[in-house]
């Protein structure tokens, strides 16, 4: 393949994915103040997260989502403020989207814990595709599951 990253494939290529296989992976980050750290750290983390799942298990990318809820550091400059509603609004519209595209499984990958809260609010939505599940097996244990919120650095070994 010529690269996992979903906004770098032309129609055909997706439509030619999707003929093998159905996974997409979604990066949840934040915007937020980190004292001496880039304010961009919690987005960035989770596509590379991403990047080297989809290479193991032949998935997609799709560009990193970070207007999430920061959380505590709100009240900070350099945090962008957007409501867990809001943002579990806007991701399950994509979530619908993506289903209604042909991709039936979905990996939600967050580094930021407000923001994986969120990706949890959406599977509370009525209709969102799929259950939400955490665990490194959960998708074995649970097939029909088509949507996982995972935070890489303890579920994916």
């Amino acid at each position: 393949m010529r690269t996992r990253f979903f906004d770098a494939l032309t129609n055909r290529e997706i439509e030619e994915y999707l003929g093998r296989s159905d996974i997409i992976f979604l990066p949840l980050g934040t915007a937020e103040m980190h004292g001496e750290m880039p304010v961009g750290c919690e987005h960035v983390l989770p596509i590379a997260f991403c990047l080297k799942m989809a290479a193991e298990v032949d998935g997609l990318v799709l560009p990193g989502l970070h207007y999430f809820y920061p959380g505590a550091t709100a009240i900070g400059k350099g945090s962008i403020q957007v409501s867990p509603s809001v943002g579990a609004a806007y991701l399950k519209a994509i979530c619908h989207s993506l289903l209604r595209q042909g991709f039936r499984r979905q990996v939600l990958v967050s580094a930021h814990g407000p923001a994986y809260g969120t990706s949890r609010l959406a599977g509370d939505l009525p209709g969102t595709p799929g259950s939400y599940s955490q665990g490194r097996y959960a998708q074995q244990a649970h097939p029909s599951r088509k949507a996982l919120p995972v935070t890489p650095w303890r579920e994916w070994r």
